[in-house]
């Protein structure tokens, strides 16, 4: 009983932040194609899912774990995947140096 009133105080004390981070989680997690096709969006917001890694790893573990496919099935996924992940780790390198600057 006082774990469910603990949760119940500390839903009503957290920050909207979070729970905007969980929505904005829970979109991503929906246009992944881990619950509903890829196929049944409409065709600009397919595009717009390119960019999300979550996409690409839906897909690729698809592929592995119920078509038992290797590498040379699923190496364009693992590609976006990574160059997504440069992608980020570029920009937030040079976020990095950029407040590094401003500090000195």
């Amino acid at each position: 009983m006082l774990v469910r009133v603990g949760q119940v105080v500390e839903h009503l004390l957290v920050m909207p932040l979070t729970s905007f981070e969980m929505a904005k989680v829970l979109v991503l997690m929906l246009l992944s194609g881990g619950s509903t096709p890829v196929e049944s969006q409409p065709k600009w917001l397919r595009y717009v899912t390119y960019l999300l890694p979550a996409r690409h790893f839906v897909s690729f573990s698809q592929v592995i774990i119920y078509r038992g496919g290797g590498l040379g099935a699923v190496w364009r996924q693992f590609l976006m995947v990574a160059a997504v992940g440069v992608g980020f780790f570029v920009y937030s390198l040079a976020l990095f140096r950029k407040s590094i600057a401003v500090s000195k």
